[in-house]
């Protein structure tokens, strides 16, 4: 039995780019012309991707030096997802609450009231903000000696906690969820359009 030689994957770029593009096997002209399109943005992406995993991997090689904030970190988000559990059965209740977090001010994303009155989008949007929190607190407590660096992860950290908010998704969203129902979904078409030419002319996500 003849020995195969073993491809290189010594690094995540080499891995990812190894793996076979099983999309290449569809010859439907519809997704041939998809991905056609969709190549540049694919190409944005990974390059982007790989570039945020490469600095957070150093940055982890770094806070590892001090686990206990780990720890810490751990414990907030305990000790907070226990607060929302208090505050939702009290809600649920109808007892007067405060609620544990909310956004600031110059945050606009939650501005429509179902995020304060309805018990579900109220707890999304919550423990969001908690996951949030805790992120960039760890990030902080555990700055890269060169500053320009940690300004670099802080941003890129920002950009992909937003990019998970709640409010960007059809299901955890009441404005959008009412619109995409009055408009018969022409609004998720134009705000998918909009997403590939930003990311077109910006040239990435970071």
């Amino acid at each position: 039995m003849k020995n195969q030689s073993q491809p290189n994957y010594s690094d995540f770029k080499t891995l990812l780019e190894s793996m076979p593009a099983s999309a290449d096997s569809f010859q439907h002209p519809w997704f041939l012309a998809w991905q056609e399109a969709m190549s540049p943005v694919h190409q944005y992406l990974m390059e982007d991707t790989l570039d945020w995993l490469a600095l957070y991997q150093q940055w982890l090689i770094h806070a590892w030096q001090n686990p206990w904030s780990f720890s810490n970190s751990l414990l907030d988000l305990t000790r907070g997802f226990q607060q929302l559990s208090e505050y939702v059965q009290k809600k649920s209740l109808q007892e007067e609450v405060i609620p544990i977090l909310v956004p600031s001010t110059q945050d606009r994303r939650f501005n429509d009231e179902a995020w304060q009155k309805e018990i579900w989008f109220d707890l999304i949007k919550q423990c969001y903000l908690l996951f949030d929190k805790v992120c960039m607190d760890l990030l902080r407590a555990n700055p890269f000696p060169d500053l320009k660096k940690q300004r670099r992860l802080e941003f890129m950290m920002r950009q992909w906690l937003d990019a998970w908010s709640p409010s960007n998704f059809v299901l955890t969203n009441p404005l959008v969820l009412r619109k995409t129902v009055e408009q018969k979904g022409q609004n998720l078409l134009k705000g998918y359009r909009q997403f590939i030419q930003d990311l077109q002319d910006g040239e990435g996500i970071w």
